[in-house]
């Protein structure tokens, strides 16, 4: 048994003796590497941090508002008419206006013989002549007989600017002239076509407003068309027509 003890105890000596010979002189082969070593735990919480220096400060008053505004948009387009409002409250009275001229004395009005107006109706069992006054039955107003009924003609009595007008019913083609011996001589056509075959009743109407000097006339006549294959004097024999005039206004 002692023996034993002093045969290791020899062999440890060897070893050291032999590893403390090389340690500068031996050289031994690196080792192999070890396996990775499993991932650490998190570290703790670092320290807190110093405080950062202030930012900039946004003048956020009326004033600042104002310098910070952009430019003009363009224009919308236009909306709605809106509903009607409602109605305003009555304003005050006016400032009584000027007196009015003197009127005239009673009894001191115009006479018939400063207006004229007349209205005349025709139903002729015949249609109108050719080049012909148009020839009326009936007068419904004629102030002064400026009408000649029997001559289908009016004459001016007061010089002024006058109205006439013509509605005629026909039976077919029918063309009018309304003519006046006026310095402007008045000659206008008026026609109206029936294109259908069979009859039936139309209304042809027309008018002008005429200057007239005193003693110029007027007349209504039926026209011939040059190049139309039917007749143009178709008034009706049965519906009646009528034919009107007035003064506007007089002359200075």
């Amino acid at each position: 048994m002692q023996l034993s003890v002093h045969l290791v105890g020899a062999v440890w000596v060897a070893v050291l003796l032999s590893f403390s010979l090389c340690q500068d002189n031996c050289q031994m082969k690196d080792g192999q590497p070890g396996e990775p070593g499993h991932p650490g735990r998190d570290g703790l919480p670092g320290q807190k941090g110093e405080k950062g220096k202030p930012g900039l400060q946004v003048d956020l008053s009326k004033e600042a508002l104002i310098a910070l505004k952009g430019d003009k948009g363009e224009d919308g387009p236009i909306g709605d008419i809106g509903d009607k409002g409602f109605h305003g409250l009555l304003g005050p009275p006016g400032l009584i206006g000027p007196p009015g001229n003197p009127g005239r004395s009673a009894g001191s009005g115009l006479s018939n013989v400063n207006k004229a107006a007349f209205t005349v109706v025709r139903k002729k069992n015949e249609y109108p002549r050719y080049n012909s006054p148009v020839i009326f039955n009936e007068e419904l107003t004629n102030l002064n007989k400026d009408f000649d009924i029997a001559k289908g003609q009016f004459t001016c009595k007061v010089a002024g600017t006058y109205y006439f007008v013509f509605h005629f019913v026909s039976e077919g083609d029918l063309c009018i002239k309304l003519i006046s011996d006026s310095k402007d001589n008045v000659n206008l056509l008026f026609c109206d076509y029936n294109q259908r075959k069979s009859s039936i009743t139309q209304v042809l109407s027309g008018g002008a407003v005429i200057q007239l000097a005193k003693g110029n006339s007027v007349r209504l006549e039926p026209a011939r068309i040059t190049g139309h294959h039917r007749e143009t004097n178709k008034m009706s024999k049965t519906e009646m027509s009528v034919f009107s005039g007035f003064l506007i206004f007089a002359s200075g």
